[in-house]
């Protein structure tokens, strides 16, 4: 199953919003070994800062930027609020005989 991780990269004081793609197991987040090597394809040699936190920082000293997952997409819709306007009209349409 496919996981977009969502994470901030801060260098020189700027954020940047940014995504990456990681397999996994249905049901499971990506481990942080997985986060690690998902940076490393993007060129962002990385070592855990905060394990608890997901926050990364650059294994080189001279590098400097702080990187932090905000979010992991598996792909599941939220649970939105339902309009009971919408249903009742979808309702009308809706035929009444079980036989249909």
């Amino acid at each position: 199953m496919e996981c977009i991780v969502h994470f901030e990269l801060v260098r020189n004081g700027k954020p940047s919003s940014l995504r990456g793609l990681v397999d996994v197991d249905k049901g499971s987040k990506p481990s942080v070994a997985q986060l690690v090597d998902m940076f490393r394809a993007m060129d962002l040699n990385v070592s855990v800062d905060n394990e608890d936190k997901y926050t990364f920082k650059p294994v080189s000293p001279s590098e400097r930027y702080s990187i932090r997952v905000t979010k992991f997409d598996m792909g599941q819709e939220p649970d939105a609020p339902q309009d009971p306007h919408l249903r009742s009209i979808i309702s009308n349409f809706m035929p009444k005989d079980p036989q249909l």
